[in-house]
């Protein structure tokens, strides 16, 4: 997501007309470790979903993903339906992103299931990958759901050209919201140009609705 849906921002800018810009995807990380890359040189900047944000490191928000919808095939007859219903969200095989929504269940569901249940907040988990890229394929060649931020679904669906439909979730079901920050050193040499940059990537994908 990082890669296609930040950085791709910044190929109309020129950006690279001055700078060299080296991309490393990392699975989720503990904030030692996305420090301890910070302070050893080995990065400069982190875009992920962990606010650094001590007397060594700032954290700026870019994003923040506050509605969810569920994307399915557009053949799947799920997708003629506008808001999906419980009985259709908890049946249906789901691909899940497992890295990119870290500190346990998105999902609240507000008792539907009594907490001893073995079902409370279980879904039928098809799929599973740390790549959205990955969900977003294997659910449109599939009877697959995945729920992911509408901002990024209108991403897909608008300016990558996939074949998904889009539909609300149920009433019953809330998603906790998540941000996407940019953190790097207060004491970088490249604080500057680590400023410019995050300020063209929080401008830039502000229109991205």
């Amino acid at each position: 997501m990082t890669e296609e849906f930040y950085v791709s921002l910044l190929y109309e800018l020129h950006l690279f007309d001055d700078h060299v810009l080296s991309h490393h995807q990392r699975k989720a990380l503990l904030p030692a470790e996305s420090k301890k890359l910070l302070t050893e040189g080995n990065t400069d900047l982190i875009l992920g979903n962990q606010l650094l944000n001590d007397g060594d490191t700032e954290s700026v928000v870019i994003d923040r993903f506050n509605h969810y919808v569920v994307v399915c095939n557009k053949e799947n007859p799920l997708a003629s339906l506008k808001k999906l219903s419980l009985y259709n969200f908890y049946s249906a095989a789901h691909a899940s992103c497992q890295s990119v929504m870290p500190g346990g269940l998105l999902i609240e569901d507000n008792e539907i299931f009594p907490f001893s249940s073995p079902r409370c907040g279980n879904r039928n988990i098809a799929y599973r990958s740390d790549s959205l890229n990955g969900i977003v394929n294997v659910v449109e060649k599939s009877a697959m759901i995945a729920i992911i931020p509408e901002k990024l679904a209108r991403f897909y669906i608008v300016h990558k050209k996939h074949n998904l439909a889009m539909l609300a979730l149920p009433d019953e079901l809330t998603l906790k919201p998540q941000c996407t920050y940019a953190s790097w050193l207060r004491k970088s040499k490249k604080y500057d140009s680590l400023k410019e940059l995050t300020g063209m990537l929080q401008t830039i994908s502000s229109f991205r609705k």
